[in-house]
C-alpha cells in the first residue's frame, strides 16, 4: 500500500461551498427540479414521459439529470426569443 493520499478524494478546508465549487451537480431531486423549474411534480413527471428532461432511478429514489434541466431552458429559450408568425 502506498502513503500517498487517494486521488478521489479531497478534503476541503472551506467546507462543501468549495467542495460543490468543484464538482459540479450531476443530478438532482425531483423536489429541487420543482423549486429550480417552478412547476408542480405533476408537470414535471410529464415533461420526463415526454423525453423533455431525463431522470435516472437509484433505488426508489428519482433523479433528474442537471444537464437535461439546462438543455430545457435553453431550449425554451430560443423557442421563446424567436420570431413569432402571423395567423
Amino acid at each position: 500500500m502506498s502513503d500517498a493520499p487517494d486521488q478521489g478524494w479531497r478534503e476541503t478546508p472551506a467546507g462543501p461551498q468549495a467542495f460543490e465549487a468543484s464538482n459540479p451537480v450531476l443530478c438532482v431531486r425531483v423536489e429541487r427540479a420543482i423549486r429550480m423549474l417552478g412547476i408542480g411534480k405533476t408537470k414535471l413527471y410529464e415533461l420526463i414521459a415526454e423525453g423533455e428532461l431525463e431522470a435516472i432511478r437509484i433505488g426508489r429514489r428519482t433523479l433528474i439529470m442537471q444537464s437535461s434541466i439546462d438543455d430545457f431552458i435553453q431550449r425554451l429559450r430560443l423557442k421563446n426569443s424567436a420570431p413569432r408568425q402571423s395567423a
